[in-house]
């Protein structure tokens, strides 16, 4: 029996019996090994198919996640190439080169933006899904700032984009030193 991962939906087990009565007639008796046969083979070939209902399984997050325990101060959603995927360990970090994000605010509140850049993120939430992705995929991010506690910048959602988007981009952006 299969078992999704994300709503425990079962699939039932086609060769589980139903209840037999013993007081069944020869004729009825040979017409259900024939049947038990027939389902017998269709049975494998659905145990053999993938189960699968309407989700898909539960991406495994393959690197550390956080959870921060305070609200984020500002919300920011911007678009980019992703660089660079999350590693195994805080040494291999997320990396995106992003559109400029003119309304972004220091630790003053004063809007001061953000230029273009390839910029780092060590710290992702467990909600952010890098399945599917790969460096080179044009990608919308959203990332929470705090400028009062940890974890500072952290990537809470990340989405593939089609090929075709139009970024605003210069080839020469280079990593925060």
């Amino acid at each position: 029996m299969g078992r999704c991962t994300i709503c425990s939906f079962r699939k039932a087990n086609p060769l589980k019996k139903a209840n037999s009565h013993s007081t069944q007639s020869p004729a009825w008796a040979r017409l259900r090994i024939a049947l038990g046969a027939t389902l017998s083979l269709a049975a494998a070939a659905v145990l053999m198919a993938p189960i699968s209902c309407e989700h898909t399984a539960t991406p495994t997050h393959t690197y550390p996640t956080v959870t921060p325990t305070t609200p984020a101060e500002h919300t920011y959603t911007t678009r980019g190439i992703l660089i660079r995927l999350p590693g195994k360990d805080k040494r291999e970090v997320f990396q995106i080169h992003h559109e400029e994000i003119k309304d972004f605010k220091d630790k003053n509140d004063k809007v001061v933006g953000m230029h273009e850049m390839i910029m780092p993120f060590e710290d992702i939430s467990p909600k952010a899904n890098f399945a599917g992705l790969n460096p080179g995929d044009k990608v919308s991010m959203t990332f929470e700032v705090r400028w009062k506690s940890d974890p500072t910048a952290l990537v809470v959602a990340i989405s593939k984009l089609p090929p075709e988007t139009q970024l605003n981009l210069s080839p020469e952006a280079k990593p925060p030193q």
